[in-house]
């Protein structure tokens, strides 16, 4: 809400200047109020030198310690505000907006859910203007203190223009020069009092944006034989737990990816095979062991080089309110041929011929009127031409066809091999009949490795998972 400080610190500078502008001015203008003689022994003296600029002092402490006491509250409050900012912004906005959850919220009446929250919202309001009375009374004590300053001051100037010490028109000039100082050494404090607050939430974000990042420290470039097709990667017993777990979603994996090859992942849900590929990606790091390219730990080389090798079609990728174009070329220029050319191969080619701009198409309404809806099938196929338009030397295929129909999911089979012609294809699917065109099958089962071999091998192992899989799709489609 207020850019963690930076933003304010920056609006702060000219108020800090005009600040000590502003004392220095208002001193200078209120100096000769204390050198006027009146011929009065007790207003001449030389005490009120310090009566004067004490009670503007202490004007300022008891204005600085109230404004502290108003920060702490304001602290206290902020504590509060992200549950109360997240609440809002789903309940109140994100519910309702999103066309993906237009269906459930009406069907199964999630409105009054809704409704619920937003009445706690409403409740932690009212906690909330106890907050904000406590702040203002700080404010309106402030001012009081501030405007009494000001007051004695005044009545100060008053009596020496009362004995003759200067006419009674000074009394303007140093009525105001001295409203002027009380108000400054207020403004002051509440400067530096702000500044505090703000810089305390720059020190935890500098704090947290100079945490080395473990997966941007390796420099070494990538070697060209990799970029021609010549590598393999090596799962050297890697182990992955998430921070705080103490279960392993993988343990003891080793494994190895050869170049050119189609390898499928297999196995039940929770079994492993998406948290490989993401440590293949980098996305997280080992908790144990190793994965090597060309016998190198991947660590060791340059993040963003490394990532140019890989091509990624995830279960829950993500398409942008950007042309059709934009969204496989993942930029703002893309070569057209080519990029029809991927939309041909992911079976897309109908869909694109009734598109009515081509591939300035946007998606989505989220941005333009114009925008077209797509099918969560026809998203999936050109999340697929997306990742075959990089053109990188190994395609990863994440349940790629999971929203297609039968006859679309055949098409995208049929015309696999063209897809990824060469290139190295590691295919992640729960329908086994879909893994028998590739050259390996490798079988996951409660995060190890259970099994691997083609489908004509793992077959023949009577008592292995692959089979007990096979079986238990196969039975629903034999009578």
């Amino acid at each position: 809400m207020f850019g963690n400080g930076l933003g304010q610190l920056i609006w702060d500078t000219p108020s800090a200047v005009r600040v000590l502008v502003g004392i220095t001015a208002s001193a200078a203008m209120s100096a000769s109020l204390f050198t006027s003689k009146t011929g009065n022994a007790v207003m001449d003296s030389r005490v009120w030198l310090i009566v004067i600029p004490g009670i503007l002092i202490l004007s300022g402490l008891i204005s600085a310690r109230l404004q502290k006491k108003e920060d702490r509250i304001f602290e206290k409050w902020t504590d509060s505000t992200v549950w109360y900012n997240r609440s809002f912004m789903f309940y109140g906005h994100a519910l309702y907006t999103e066309t993906a959850r237009a269906k459930d919220v009406r069907l199964y009446r999630q409105d009054r859910a809704a409704d619920r929250e937003m009445q706690a919202l409403e409740e932690h309001n009212r906690k909330d203007d106890k907050a904000l009375g406590s702040m203002s009374a700080c404010q309106g004590l402030g001012e009081l203190s501030k405007e009494t300053a000001g007051a004695l001051c005044s009545l100060f100037a008053a009596a020496k223009a009362g004995l003759g010490a200067f006419p009674v028109g000074y009394i303007v000039q140093y009525t105001g020069a001295l409203t002027q100082l009380v108000r400054c050494i207020g403004e002051l404090f509440f400067v530096l009092s702000e500044n505090r607050i703000y810089t305390e939430h720059l020190a935890k974000l500098f704090a947290y944006l100079d945490t080395p990042d473990a997966r941007l420290q390796g420099t070494l470039p990538i070697d060209g034989k990799i970029d021609e097709g010549e590598y393999t990667i090596e799962f050297r017993n890697v182990s992955f737990r998430y921070p705080g777990s103490r279960d392993f979603v993988l343990k003891n994996v080793t494994a190895t990816l050869r170049s050119g090859k189609k390898q499928a992942l297999v196995g039940a849900n929770g079994a492993g095979k998406t948290t490989f590929v993401k440590l293949l990606c980098r996305l997280y790091e080992p908790t144990e062991g190793q994965i090597l390219l060309n016998g190198i730990d991947i660590r060791e080389y340059d993040r963003e080089e490394y990532l140019k090798l890989f091509s990624f079609v995830f279960q829950d990728f993500s398409l942008f309110a950007l042309s059709l174009g934009e969204n496989i070329a993942a930029g703002r220029d893309y070569d057209t041929a080519r990029a029809e050319e991927c939309i041909r191969k992911a079976a897309l080619s109908e869909r694109y011929r009734a598109m009515p701009d081509g591939l300035r198409t946007i998606l989505y309404r989220d941005v333009s009127e114009k925008g077209i809806e797509i099918s969560g099938g026809e998203a999936q196929k050109i999340a697929l031409a997306r990742a075959l338009y990089k053109g990188s030397p190994v395609i990863v295929l994440d349940e790629p066809t999971a929203a297609l129909d039968p006859i679309a999911e055949q098409q995208v089979y049929a015309g696999f091999d063209g897809m990824v012609k060469d290139k190295t294809a590691i295919y992640i699917s729960h329908r086994l009949s879909s893994c028998r065109f590739c050259d390996e099958i490798t079988v996951f089962d409660a995060g190890r490795i259970v099994q691997k071999g083609t489908h004509e091998e793992l077959m023949k192992e009577k008592n292995g998972k692959y089979l007990e899989l096979w079986n238990a799709q196969a039975q629903y489609y034999v009578t």
